[in-house]
C-alpha cells in the first residue's frame, strides 16, 4: 500500500536506533507499524543509524522509498546507546515519541498500551522489564546499583526500566 506523505505534525513519532540490524529493520518496521496503524494516530518512525557494517542502511532505505512514514537518519559513525537515541528524539516531531530498540527487546505489542494510556492523559508512560536473564554477578550488581540510586541519587529511579516507552 503506497502511503501518502504529509506535512502535518504526526501524533506519535517512534524512535529506533540501530547498529548491524539487518536481520531486525524490516521486521521491527513492520511490527510497529502493525500495531500503529489500527490505532488510527497519524506517525512517523525514524531509524538512526550508528555505522552499521552490514546492510541495515540498504534495507532501511528501501523501506524508506516504500512508506514515505519510514524516516532514516545515518550517522557517521556509532554514537552510543544513549546519544543516539537522544539525538532521534531531537529530530522526532511527533506529539510524543515511543523510543524502542531494534532487536525486539522491547515489544512492539505494547505500544498500544502506550498510546491508550497517553490519550487518558498520562505523559509518561515506561516499559519495565519483568524479568531478565543474566548471571548472578550481574544481578547483583544491577541490584546494587538500583539500591545506591535509590537511597543516595537527586530523582526516584525506576527499576528495569530501559527506556521503552512513550515521551509526551
Amino acid at each position: 500500500m503506497k502511503q501518502v506523505a504529509t506535512t502535518a505534525r504526526p501524533d506519535i513519532s517512534v524512535v529506533i536506533p540501530c547498529y548491524n540490524e539487518e536481520d531486525n529493520a524490516a521486521a521491527i518496521c513492520a511490527a510497529t507499524v502493525d500495531q500503529l496503524e489500527p490505532l488510527g494516530v497519524s506517525f512517523d518512525i525514524i531509524f538512526i543509524d550508528n555505522d552499521s557494517t552490514d546492510r541495515t542502511v540498504d534495507i532501511i532505505r528501501d523501506i524508506c522509498r516504500r512508506d514515505p512514514r519510514v524516516k532514516l537518519i545515518v550517522n557517521s559513525r556509532n554514537y552510543g546507546q544513549m546519544r543516539s537515541p537522544t539525538y532521534g528524539i531531537y529530530q522526532a516531531r511527533g506529539r510524543a515519541v515511543i523510543g524502542m530498540c531494534a532487536d525486539f527487546q522491547d515489544p512492539p505489542a505494547l505500544i498500544p498500551h502506550f498510546v491508550e494510556r497517553w490519550r487518558a492523559g498520562v505523559d509518561i508512560i515506561l516499559g519495565v522489564r519483568e524479568t531478565e536473564k543474566t548471571g548472578p554477578v550481574l544481578s547483583v550488581m544491577r541490584r546494587l546499583s538500583y539500591w545506591l540510586a535509590r537511597n543516595f541519587g537527586d530523582y526516584p529511579v525506576v527499576p528495569n526500566a530501559t527506556g521503552f516507552g512513550l515521551y509526551a
